[in-house]
């Protein structure tokens, strides 16, 4: 008989668990057709508010947006959406104060659509940048002239940042060697990751009233929702993969660390408790 042997892929934060299966004789299994490939997810893309918004407004001139379709279609096929920022900026137009406003509601606009189709709400963050870095001065032009020529510093910028299951390599995990199962707390609120690394983390608690840590990955099986505190039992492995700098890498900082070296793969086991966070 072939020895089970547990497979770990990390994918970025990602994880996904897969086991090798038993089988008595060796017989060649049909292979799977390939995938059809994806177009890449840009890192960033600056998106038209003349094409978005009506002149100094803030709702869509359609319900129904294709480019916006489309970027969230991008958005769904990847196979980890870690973090998504929108942008929102304004031309030089009008007070600091009216436009600063205007840059915030169009981001959340822009974020509420994605949302509603589809894009999970705890992996994005919008913000208004009102007037700062234009990207046209146009200091000649006066009235519907100088509307036309700032049109550029109109937009909205999305900055997204994605894992991609193709990019995945195997790590073995040696069976029990270095494995637990620990209760954990999650809070209501990601928050960016700090030091060097990219988008947003998890506040986890190793007990109940334990102080707050950031975990950077993401615990494969688990759907997050903002706003909710959760109590989870997951099943941590460590990575045999070994760290190029464990003084600044993100894993070797937060939980489950020890002399074993970090837990950097989670698994969810079962969610104890999830409820809507009540209070600050």
């Amino acid at each position: 008989m072939q020895t089970i042997r547990p497979y770990v892929y990390l994918l970025g934060g990602a994880v996904a668990l897969v086991l090798a299966g038993c089988r008595k004789e060796a017989v060649q299994p049909t292979p799977l057709p390939a995938p059809e490939p994806q177009a890449a997810m840009p890192a960033q893309q600056n998106l038209s508010a003349d094409a978005l918004f009506a002149f100094g407004k803030a709702s869509l001139r359609s319900a129904d947006n294709a480019e916006l379709d489309a970027l969230a279609d991008k958005m769904k096929a990847a196979s980890q959406i870690d973090s998504v920022q929108v942008l929102g900026y304004t031309d030089r137009i009008g007070s600091e104060q009216a436009n600063q406003k205007l840059s915030e509601q169009r981001a959340e606009t822009v974020s509420d659509y994605l949302v509603a189709h589809g894009v999970p709400a705890g992996a994005i963050r919008a913000e208004g940048r009102g007037e700062a870095d234009p990207l046209v001065a146009c200091p000649d032009q006066k009235g519907q002239k100088l509307i036309a020529c700032l049109a550029p510093n109109r937009r909205v910028v999305i900055n997204t940042i994605v894992s991609d299951a193709g990019a995945a390599m195997p790590v073995v995990i040696p069976p029990g060697s270095h494995g637990v199962t620990q209760t954990v707390w999650i809070g209501p609120h990601t928050v960016p990751c700090d030091g060097d690394s990219a988008g947003y983390c998890y506040r986890v608690r190793e007990s109940e009233n334990g102080p707050w840590k950031l975990w950077h990955g993401r615990i494969q099986g688990f759907d997050y929702v903002e706003g909710n505190d959760y109590e989870l039992v997951v099943k941590a492995y460590r990575s045999d993969v070994k760290l190029e700098n464990e003084s600044r890498d993100s894993a070797s900082r937060y939980v489950f660390s020890n002399d074993n070296g970090p837990f950097v793969v989670w698994v969810l086991d079962h969610v104890v408790s999830e409820q809507p966070h009540a209070g600050r």
